[in-house]
């Protein structure tokens, strides 16, 4: 947002137009310019700066910012461990990870779950009908049969009602 300036955090709070008093010190919008890290990552991964020198806002951006990239774990890792905040952070963020995860997987074998049920509703259904449509084959060759033996169609009914 601000090229011109190497400011990561920039702070601004209520002024009055003309005169610029302050209107309260209790509301403040900071605008953290996450790009500008890039440069203090990198000193950092050539040996040129540690992160003891860096402001502790910094550091949580570094935190939010790199806390996913493999390239960054030792730094992050290094935050962790010399920042009790960042620390808790950390382990609540591995904690709901895994309640994350595992809920994931229980959804998972409901899904699955209901998915063999549909599956085995969809082949009882083809099986029904494959039935009856092999039951109605098997029963008009029995008709033919009959008609070609020379049955009446009274006698082929009455036969047919007696197998059943």
């Amino acid at each position: 947002m601000f090229p011109g300036s190497g400011k990561i955090p920039r702070r601004y709070g209520y002024r009055e137009e003309t005169e610029g008093d302050l209107l309260t010190d209790k509301t403040e919008i900071i605008f953290y310019e996450l790009p500008k890290l890039e440069q203090r990552v990198k000193d950092y991964f050539e040996g040129k700066t540690g992160t003891e020198n860096l402001p502790e806002d910094e550091k949580w951006c570094i935190y939010m910012k790199y806390r996913h990239e493999i390239d960054a774990k030792a730094l992050i890792s290094e935050l962790c461990r010399k920042e009790e905040g960042i620390m808790r952070a950390e382990k609540e963020v591995v904690k709901l990870s895994r309640s994350y995860l595992k809920y994931m997987r229980q959804l998972s074998v409901e899904k699955d779950k209901i998915d063999l049920g549909y599956k085995l509703n969809a082949a009882r259904k083809e099986g029904r009908e494959e039935g009856l449509m092999k039951g109605h084959i098997k029963g008009r060759k029995e008709i033919i049969d009959l008609l070609d033996q020379g049955l009446s169609a009274e006698e082929i009914k009455q036969r047919l009602s007696n197998t059943k």
